[in-house]
Formats: C-alpha cells, sequence, structure tokens
C-alpha cells in the first residue's frame, strides 16, 4: 500500500479516524441490536439478521475507502485463486460445525 500519493498527513490521519470511529460506533449498534432486538426474533429469522447485521461494522470504512479513492487490492485483497478461497470459506465452518457437533468437548 502505498502512502503518500498526493495526499497530506492530515487527511490520512482523518480518514483513519473517521474510519475507525465508524466501526466503533458498528460495533455498539450491533451489540445494542442483539440485546435489544433479535433475541426477540424467531430463530429462523435470527441467523440471516445477525449476517446482514455484522456487515454494518465495516460500512463506514467502506464509505470512506470508496470515497478516498483506494481499492481493495491495496488491502490484499485479490481475484486469485477466488474458487479455492470460497472453498476453505465454506469448508472450514462445517468441518468446525461438524466436530463441535460429533465430539462434544
Amino acid at each position: 500500500m502505498q502512502y503518500n500519493r498526493g495526499k497530506s498527513k492530515r487527511k490520512h490521519l482523518m480518514e483513519l479516524t473517521v474510519a475507525y470511529g465508524g466501526t466503533l460506533a458498528g460495533a455498539v449498534f450491533v451489540s445494542l441490536f442483539n440485546q435489544n432486538v433479535l433475541g426477540n426474533l424467531s430463530s429462523i429469522l435470527r441467523l440471516p439478521c445477525m449476517m446482514i447485521l455484522y456487515w454494518f461494522i465495516a460500512l463506514i470504512p467502506g464509505i470512506v475507502m470508496k470515497l478516498s479513492g483506494d481499492k481493495l487490492n491495496s488491502y490484499g485483497f485479490t481475484g486469485n485463486r477466488i474458487g479455492n478461497r470460497l472453498y476453505q470459506v465454506l469448508l472450514l465452518p462445517l468441518s468446525c460445525h461438524f466436530f463441535l457437533h460429533f465430539f462434544r468437548i
């Protein structure tokens, strides 16, 4: 990641502060939502709501990244071997679920 692309240190510091503050605000919002609203939902609705809700934590940093013109490639996200990565993302949670379900500790 290149640091200085014509922006001042003050601009970089402001973007970092807004992204960090937005992440903390999103985490507090998710925590409050989990305590007050999510417990009242049925179990069928709880999982999809949780999955969607946790994306709010990344919303503000994503907006800051979009406004500053950064790309995902500069943070290490590339499209190389995407099939292999999706396979790993699906295989790891399923194997953990299988292990913890059948071999209770």
